[in-house]
């Protein structure tokens, strides 16, 4: 269950979008938004100054959240290269989930996303979710979860369930990424799809959409769903 959520931000615009999913998610589980501001001591001078002035704006943040939403707020403040420091500041809080933009005002992007959010990524404990550019997600209604029949395909679910609780009616899909036609494996397949099921209410539907590797490849495939059903949550789970 998401008791604590880390949010980075920056000040940049896709930052705070990140903050506000993130206050929506908090509001919706009763948790605690931990917001963390680094500083890279390399780009800028960190003087008493600085930090009395980023005090002061993040505390009547926080105070702010309190008031508007009823989410309780903490305010964490680190120095050095931001990737690394988030990783460090969750291994130390322990939050149930990361939220944060794709790439904030560094600019610097690796792929698809900026550099930071990939080390996030790559190395944290704890799941990550990612918000676009320019984009808000306060609530999720097409949800994407490509998935391979094996036994640790659904430890991230109670994590997505608890992103989507409260954003009313909720269409999950099930990409199945299958090697083969085997029974085996569609046998396994049959096995999760029951157990999501069960974990259903009454404003969630189902529904599974088969997919054995062809001529597209895996990530190919998964972009393409993401299209064809405007999914507005897509999971990734390492298993993938």
């Amino acid at each position: 269950m998401i008791k604590k959520i880390l949010v980075p931000t920056d000040y940049s615009r896709s930052s705070l979008n990140a903050v506000e999913t993130a206050i929506q998610i908090a509001r919706n589980n009763n948790a605690l938004l931990q917001i963390l501001h680094v500083t890279d001591n390399n780009v800028y001078q960190v003087d008493k100054e600085y930090r009395e002035k980023a005090q002061h704006v993040f505390d009547a943040m926080s105070g702010n959240i309190r008031h508007k939403y009823g989410v309780p707020a903490e305010i964490i403040f680190s120095e050095g290269v931001a990737g690394p420091v988030i990783t460090r500041i969750a291994f130390e809080k322990k939050p149930d989930l990361i939220a944060m933009c794709d790439y904030g005002t560094s600019g610097k992007q690796d792929m698809c996303i900026g550099s930071n959010a990939y080390y996030v990524i790559k190395n944290a404990e704890c799941p990550v979710l990612i918000i676009p550019e320019e984009r808000k997600a306060n609530h999720f209604t097409n949800v994407l979860y490509p998935v391979r029949p094996d036994c640790g395909t659904l430890k991230q679910f109670d994590v997505v369930k608890d992103i989507t609780v409260g954003s009313g009616p909720c269409y999950f899909e099930i990409l199945a990424i299958l090697d083969d036609n085997g029974t085996r494996e569609a046998d396994r397949i049959s096995g999760i799809i029951n157990a999501v099921e069960l974990e259903m209410n009454d404003n969630e539907k189902v529904k599974i959409s088969l997919s054995y590797n062809g001529d597209m490849n895996i990530v190919e495939e998964i972009l393409q769903k993401v299209s064809d059903i405007n999914a507005d949550l897509l999971i990734i789970s390492s298993t993938i």
